[in-house]
């Protein structure tokens, strides 16, 4: 059965990038860019994601099964106009999707075909729209929203999303754009992995697919970050953030599920 899914990351105060750039300079150069990177570093660093860019190295670990389940799992994906012009030039000939893209956005741009299997269809008559195309050649793999914030929230709105699975990086970021701008309170938390460490597990756990289940089991020792930490900034508890486990992953189910 195809489900939208969504992924998101966030830092330990719950923000997904930095403050909004409106300028008209490069979005890779703005606070924006860079607080967002912090949280997705995990993905960038990972076998799997350069593997799909056409790279090589990286590290194999619990982060790197969980992107290559994400991008298996996907037959098709939705992203908003910002997304996909900002991830344009970094993602290259070949971008990571290998599959149909199609962009909610009010400018009309012919489609554009991509090496690896990745087209961009720019759709402009709204996202319940995009979501439909995506459905209908997505093979039965899940359409994934790929993002921005903002357009995950309207695909909350609009009761089209079935499972969000948000990454809790250990950075604090302080400020910029928050996940309670763009995920709704009414999701409905369904499951998560292991807690941080000093945390207790969630009374009830369902069962997990069994490959998910041991990525998950292996926070504790495979999701150790190796970003650098800046003075003063990634700090839990009075603890450095590198003696704490990278990432807790939480999925959260949408009204129709």
């Amino acid at each position: 059965m195809t489900l939208v899914t969504a992924q998101m990351s966030v830092s330990l105060d719950g923000f997904y990038a930095g403050p909004r750039f409106n300028g008209t300079e490069n979005w890779m150069d703005s606070p924006e860019a860079a607080a967002f990177f912090r949280v997705t570093r995990w993905v960038i660093d990972a076998t799997a994601w350069r593997e799909r860019l056409g790279f090589v190295g990286g590290e194999q670990s619990a982060n790197s099964e969980i992107v290559a389940e994400t991008f298996a799992s996907a037959g098709a994906y939705v992203m908003g106009r910002r997304m996909a012009d900002g991830g344009e030039i970094p993602w290259g000939d070949t971008p990571p999707f290998h599959a149909p893209v199609f962009v909610v956005t009010h400018r009309p741009r012919p489609v554009l075909q991509r090496l690896g299997g990745t087209s961009s269809t720019y759709v402009t008559d709204g996202v319940a729209s995009a979501i439909d195309q995506a459905r209908a050649v997505a093979g039965g793999k899940n359409v994934a929203v790929a993002g921005g914030g903002t357009l995950l929230r309207e695909v909350i709105k609009l009761g089209l999303l079935d499972e969000l699975e948000l990454h809790i990086a250990p950075v604090i970021l302080e400020q910029g754009r928050h996940r309670a701008h763009a995920t709704p309170r009414h999701l409905e938390r369904r499951r998560h992995a292991p807690p941080l460490q000093g945390q207790r597990p969630s009374p009830t756990r369902p069962r997990l697919p069994r490959r998910r289940r041991r990525a998950r089991s292996r926070l504790g020792i495979d999701h150790v970050p190796r970003m650098p930490v800046d003075e003063g900034d990634d700090v839990v508890d009075g603890h450095r953030a590198e003696a704490q486990p990278a990432l807790e992953h939480v999925s959260y189910a949408g009204r129709g599920s």
